[in-house]
């Protein structure tokens, strides 16, 4: 078996390989710990993304208008129905009685 001086310590190859690998794996790894503690959380929003809350109100359809489809409800089960039933081609007409999509988004 080959072996190593390790300091004043002579070991074999397999051991000094461990210990160096603790003696720079664990500072490495700390590193990383930190910057992610520290970084993670503190990454700043874009500004870029409209704020949903200054979106106009849809106006309100015309009387006479026809749509194939009429969904009721924007959570998440009805936006899917009037985007599946609007990607077949159908003229859809999506209803909901707050100001916003959502529910469970």
């Amino acid at each position: 078996m080959e072996s190593v001086v390790w300091g004043l310590k002579e070991m074999t190859t397999v051991q000094a390989k461990k210990k160096l690998l603790v003696f720079l794996g664990m500072p490495v790894l700390a590193v990383l710990i930190l910057a992610v503690w520290f970084f993670w959380d503190w990454r700043p929003v874009p500004k870029s993304l409209p704020d949903p809350f200054t979106f106009a109100v849809a106006p309100i359809p015309a009387a006479e208008a026809s749509y194939d489809v009429v969904v009721v409800g924007g959570q998440p089960e009805g936006v899917a129905a009037a985007v599946a039933a609007a990607s077949h081609g159908a003229k859809v007409l999506l209803v909901e009685k707050r100001d916003g999509l959502g529910g469970l988004f």
